[in-house]
């Protein structure tokens, strides 16, 4: 079995290349369908993700499940049948949620997204296709969650590496050597990701343990898990509502040039959480349901406070290049001369501070799920949601894209100084100092320390490799302080100094 560390690096490198991906192609696909036509892009990734939180209670539940059977004998019957019993209802799930999006076309493109100089048939065949690859791409999510529980997945990064390369090479040369179309793109994204999900599923059937029965649905094993479930479908019903709603809103009332802006920011902020709070989180779930479940409540404060530095240290110097550096950077990905740059300028420094305080809750979120108790995280979300959806109604037709950014940053500085306590309260009795004193906030204080100076240091009119240089440089020494200003990365950076030393 991996050890959690190499499950994250697995994981990690699986991400990288995946946003190696994005970031290369993304400006080939924003000058071949100009930003009218990739606004639609962000409206598919919007309608996934608003979608997805159906997915929360199939695959959490399988992630979770897996990794508790593991540690026990004479479960592979039961593993088994739990992953044909999800899988039904995913693949169900999946399905019905691309159909609804196929029926709901025409409203939404005819009355809901500003579709600015684009015919209204276009964007209808546009949304109708965005239903089939919702469909495609849906299993995916369970599938990676049993790797997950498994503690095997390096076993899914080579295939998530050579469909992500198709995914996104495949279609740029389809842009170019056929023709910029949108659907052509959709058509592409269906067909990679629904080959995709039968490669995964194959593999993870073949890793699962053997049992003598075939597998078969299992509704009573369905029903001992329904209550965990249910808790993790509205918690992630109501974290849709907060992450989504802003650029539902935003689409509305901006045209989908601007629109490709705001999703734009997300999109270079987005490195990290697939980077850091993803990999990190995925693979803490079933680590922490085993310490949980042994009763190490020593061994958990100590891998909690473990991780939390970790996300920091990882997750500081790339949110810090961003919010400082964001124009040079945004230039270099997209071109000097692209009309995309200044309104990104302007949202990503909102959008990367948001960004960052959302990962660095990942460990307390985690910690719950693992737990058990979801209780805090519905009350949380239904408490920011009263605040934060009539606020984004009134203040987005008023103040524009800043508001919704300006929203994301509001809601999770809130769950940072209100729902940690909470849980440190109930689960890590009197480690919330450790982790709100040592694990995040010094290190947030010497991250804004350092590239504020950084920052006063640019040049007005600098460059853009000039400015690519300074991010560069002021994340490194950012990342060298932090390092030996926390505990755990400093402790591991010097046994790997020591193991360096002597295999000279």
């Amino acid at each position: 079995m991996l050890s959690v560390s190499r499950n994250v690096f697995a994981s990690i490198f699986a991400r990288i290349w995946s946003g190696v991906m994005q970031f290369a192609f993304t400006p080939v696909y924003v000058a071949l369908l100009k930003p009218e036509a990739y606004g639609l892009v962000g409206i598919y990734s919007t309608l996934l993700v608003s979608t997805l939180f159906l997915d929360q209670c199939v695959s959490p539940v399988l992630a979770r499940e897996l990794g508790r059977l593991g540690s026990r004998e004479g479960t592979a019957s039961e593993m088994r049948n739990l992953l044909r019993s999800l899988e039904v209802l995913s693949l169900a799930t999946g399905s019905l949620v691309g159909v609804m999006v196929y029926l709901a076309a025409p409203y939404i493109g005819g009355h809901w997204i500003n579709a600015g100089g684009l015919p209204r048939d276009e964007v209808t065949s546009a949304l109708r296709l965005m239903g089939l690859v919702i469909a495609c791409q849906w299993p995916n999510n369970l599938y990676c969650a049993g790797f997950i529980g498994l503690h095997r997945q390096d076993q899914a990064t080579n295939l998530r590496i050579l469909f992500t390369t198709l995914q996104w090479a495949g279609a740029a040369v389809l842009l170019w050597g056929v023709a910029p179309s949108i659907t052509l793109l959709l058509s592409w994204q269906a067909a990679n990701f629904a080959l995709f999900s039968a490669m995964l599923a194959r593999r993870l059937w073949r890793l699962m343990p053997k049992a003598s029965a075939s597998p078969r649905f299992d509704g009573r094993k369905l029903r001992s898990v329904g209550r965990f479930a249910l808790g993790t479908l509205v918690i992630g019903m109501l974290a849709s509502l907060l992450t989504q709603a802003d650029k539902l809103l935003v689409s509305k009332y901006i045209p989908l040039d601007q629109f490709a802006a705001y999703s734009l920011a997300f999109t270079l902020a987005s490195p990290i959480t697939l980077l850091v709070a993803q990999p990190v989180g995925s693979a803490l779930m079933p680590h922490f349901s085993r310490l949980i479940s042994g009763g190490d409540r020593s061994g958990l404060a100590r891998e909690y406070h473990r991780w939390a530095q970790t996300i920091s240290v990882l997750a500081l110097p790339m949110a810090g290049a961003l919010a400082t550096f964001g124009k040079p950077l945004t230039m270099l990905w997209l071109g000097r001369g692209s009309p995309l740059v200044d309104p990104l300028a302007i949202l990503l420094p909102w959008v990367a501070a948001g960004t960052l305080v959302n990962t660095v809750l990942m460990t307390p979120y985690v910690l719950q799920i693992a737990a058990g108790w979801t209780r805090l995280a519905i009350f949380k979300n239904v408490v920011a949601l009263t605040l934060f959806l009539p606020t984004l109604v009134i203040g987005v037709p008023r103040f524009g894209p800043l508001m919704g950014v300006w929203g994301w940053l509001a809601v999770n500085l809130g769950c940072y100084l209100i729902e940690a306590p909470l849980m440190h309260r109930r689960l890590l009795t009197g480690e919330l100092g450790a982790w709100w004193g040592r694990d995040t906030l010094l290190p947030m204080v010497v991250t804004a320390l350092l590239f504020g100076g950084s920052g006063l240091l640019a040049a007005p009119d600098q460059s853009v490799w000039s400015g690519l240089a300074q991010a560069t440089s002021t994340a490194g020494l950012v990342l060298a302080v932090l390092v030996a200003l926390l505990p755990y990365p400093r402790a591991q950076a010097g046994a790997l100094l020591r193991r360096l030393a002597a295999a000279r």
